[in-house]
């Protein structure tokens, strides 16, 4: 099979240096006066480091700070007298405000030291809903408690109304009792509503902090209109209150109730004004508000649809079927959208809704947090829909070359509901070719299969020939010559095996230089060629006499042993390091395939944790990111391996000498032409480096921030997925579907 003809492969040669790092540079000019006095020097301020967006989509969730921002599944959401938008999100992260510059700050912090990814699998705080009053105190409620907690302008956090113990009872606010409360509305007054579902009621705070129940009966579902105690309330979720102190909720899904200051509660018909057929009330969940003209605003489904006071009514905006999140006016935008199994009433396909809360501002304009999407959107009186803050994912997750930012690449986007494959597992090889372009090639979730791509200096993305049936995955090069090895599906274990290594020959026709036998068999086998057996090839690397090191390795299941760590992997994940000499005969010289841990000594009775990335310094010694064992581990010439920096089997944020440092899941390194390695340390987000002499200092990404961020570093960053490092002194990273480029000191 030809994949490169010899003139196509000169026109792209794969320079792969291991030799390059961050320099920085500074030019003292002294200037000199005409008037013949002398003057002091005077010394330019250096250029910052910067962290520089370079080709691709930036997109998904987070929880940096700072302009634009980024949110990990926003909830609840409230806009202040003046004008400040508060946000709160399904994950234990800070309260978030947002000003009118659009730089987001968090205002509180509760969140815990925990690697981002468990928050979705342990000890999962649920959503908050907030409210503010007229003098810009906070209100918030967490969905699983009992009860109100205030913020104060001042900063200072209370406990305002119920007991950590649920139940019901009426009374001063102290002593009340509430269910698990899902939503609050507050108005001018300072009076907060809250539908209480446990109970099947709707409660009120009043001025002076006394509670009472508003209507419904308690413990009794239904939906009776009626005055106060006669009518009947099923799932009570959203609540807004108007200038007129009428208050309107929603109950069982496809409801709106009307509940007068008297206690009158109706249920309201909308009559249907601009839809060629009628619309209907479907997964109301809690977003509900009024203007000041006493129009409703709900979200139903994943369209927002605006009821006026005399009933008429229309959709605002949002695709009732949107299948990407859009900006844009009235239907043509789209909002982030779940899908729930039931099919609906006329039979076609499964509905959609969306958990976020809206909010209003004095003005009449709409906010919503839209958590599918991870980011704030406006919606103007005209339903114009707009992103103001985070950075909504992309429309198109296929290849698409282009220049900067219309180019795509193919990347899968965490998600918790959807884990065939650890995320951990995601990989972009980067590696330079001699013209300072940037080769990529990765572990495709893409159909049709993934190709190569070429990243200009300038960010033009071009596609190079395509790799035929093979999907590039793992690369090593010298300057005239390259191998790499394949990825593809087992479908008997419902694995992605990579168990070969190929070269060209000097037809430019694939061969395989090692490898063959079959991984299914759970072993792995040391000979010549095809005689060889690995069983799934993580990464590849030269040494500077063309042998090649393979981490030969199980794949981490999904979720990570770290998020269920009594959950047993497809085997243990732990792994070999293997050598090829150039005349392919293939020995291991370290680990195990079927037992983890970690230990240094000699390579048999070494043992690593699913290790991930490998390099080699100009001494003959062999580098590995031993990703779960959150260390970076050193193999000798001789074959001894010991523990090089990172503090074994505890994940962590330190910088340090050795194993005083700290990592978080690092997964790839690379070398500089000074010998200091750059570090990968993705589950702290961050780019690490490592001096010779064992020095760990942190240069980009800002610690406990994740999201793509870019400008001066520290920056922010997401999850890495690739990094390589030019002779230029340039890193470049893939994270967020996006190349990115750290630019050195000029």
């Amino acid at each position: 099979m030809r994949l490169f003809s010899a003139q196509h492969f000169s026109q792209f040669p794969l320079h792969f240096s291991l030799y390059a790092s961050l320099v920085t540079s500074s030019i003292a000019l002294i200037a000199c006066g005409g008037n013949g006095k002398y003057e002091e020097p005077t010394i330019p301020l250096t250029p910052p480091q910067r962290l520089e967006f370079v080709a691709g989509e930036l997109g998904g969730q987070g929880n940096a700070d700072g302009p634009i921002g980024r949110f990990t599944s926003p909830q609840g959401i409230a806009v202040g007298p003046d004008g400040a938008i508060y946000v709160s999100e399904s994950t234990d992260e800070p309260i978030r405000s947002i000003n009118s510059d659009g730089v987001v700050s968090s205002l509180t912090n509760t969140s815990k030291d925990k690697f981002w990814v468990e928050k979705f699998f342990r000890n999962v705080p649920p959503p908050r809903n907030l409210a503010v009053d007229s003098a810009n105190n906070l209100y918030y409620a967490v969905e699983n408690e009992c009860l109100i907690y205030k913020l104060a302008t001042n900063g200072e956090k209370s406990i305002y109304a119920g007991q950590t113990t649920c139940g019901y009872a009426n009374g001063h606010k102290n002593q009340a009792l509430f269910g698990k409360i899902k939503s609050i509305a507050i108005d001018s007054s300072g009076v907060l509503y809250l539908p209480d579902p446990d109970n099947s009621l709707i409660r009120k705070i009043d001025s002076n902090g006394m509670v009472s129940t508003l209507a419904g009966k308690i413990k009794e579902t239904g939906t009776s209109d009626g005055m106060k105690e006669l009518a009947t309330f099923t799932a009570p979720l959203g609540i807004t209150v108007d200038k007129q102190g009428i208050v309107y909720v929603t109950d069982d899904f496809n409801k709106i109730r009307k509940i007068m200051p008297d206690g009158l509660v109706m249920t309201l018909k909308p009559q249907w004004e601009n839809t060629q057929a009628p619309v209907k009330l479907t997964d109301l969940r809690g977003a509900i508000v009024t203007d000041q003209a006493q129009n409703i605003y709900v979200m139903s489904g994943i369209q927002i649809l605006k009821i006026s006071p005399n009933g008429n009514s229309r959709i605002l905006a949002g695709d009732a079927w949107a299948s990407f999140v859009r900006d844009g006016k009235g239907e043509e935008a789209g909002f982030g959208a779940r899908a729930r199994d039931t099919i609906t009433e006329d039979g076609e396909g499964v509905a959609l809704w969306t958990p976020g809360r809206l909010s209003i501002d004095q003005k009449g304009f709409l906010y919503f947090a839209d958590t599918v999407a991870h980011c704030i959107r406006k919606i103007s009186p005209e339903g114009a829909v707009t992103t103001i803050a985070g950075i909504k994912p992309p429309e198109n997750w296929s290849h698409l070359d282009g220049q900067g930012s219309a180019a795509r690449f193919f990347t899968k986007t965490f998600n918790p509901n959807d884990l065939s494959i650890s995320k951990f597992e995601e990989r972009y090889t980067l590696k330079m070719d001699s013209n300072q372009n940037v080769i990529v090639t990765g572990r495709g979730w893409a159909s049709p299969k993934q190709v190569a791509r070429q990243v200009s200096p300038t960010g033009m993305v071009t596609s190079l020939q395509p790799w035929g049936i093979s999907n590039p995955d793992a690369i090593a090069s010298n300057n005239s010559k390259y191998w790499y090895s394949d990825e593809r599906h087992n479908n008997t274990a419902y694995l992605l095996s990579r168990n070969k290594i190929f070269t060209l020959d000097s037809h430019g026709e694939q061969i395989t230089f090692a490898g063959g036998g079959n991984s299914q068999s759970l072993k792995t086998q040391d000979g010549k060629g095809s005689n060889a057996i690995f069983y799934n090839i993580t990464d590849l690397t030269l040494d500077n006499t063309d042998n090649i090191y393979v981490i030969d390795r199980d794949l981490v299941p999904s979720p990570t042993p770290f998020e269920f760590p009594n959950r047993p992997g497809y085997l243990a994940e732990g792994g070999l390091i293997r050598k090829i000499t150039p005349a392919g005969v293939v020995t291991t010289i370290a680990g195990s395939l079927d037992e983890r841990g970690h230990v240094d000594g000699p390579g048999n009775k070494a043992r690593f944790h699913a290790p991930m990335s490998i390099t080699g310094d100009k001494h003959g010694n062999m580098f590995v990111a031993d990703t779960l064992n959150h260390a970076i581990r050193k193999i000798s010439p001789d074959g001894i391996v010991s523990t090089f920096a990172g503090t074994p089997e505890k994940t962590g944020y330190a910088d340090g000498i050795g194993t005083k440092a700290s990592f978080n899941t690092p997964n790839i390194i690379v070398f500089d032409r000074h010998g200091n390695l750059y570090v990968a340390d993705s589950g702290n987000f961050l780019i690490r480096k490592i001096t010779p002499a064992g020095e760990v200092t942190t240069i980009a990404g800002t610690p406990g921030s994740r999201g793509v961020i870019t400008g001066k570093l520290p920056a922010s960053l997401s999850f890495i997925s690739g990094l390589t490092i030019d002779d230029q002194d340039t890193l470049y990273i893939f994270s967020e579907g996006a190349v990115l480029k750290i630019v050195q000191k000029k």
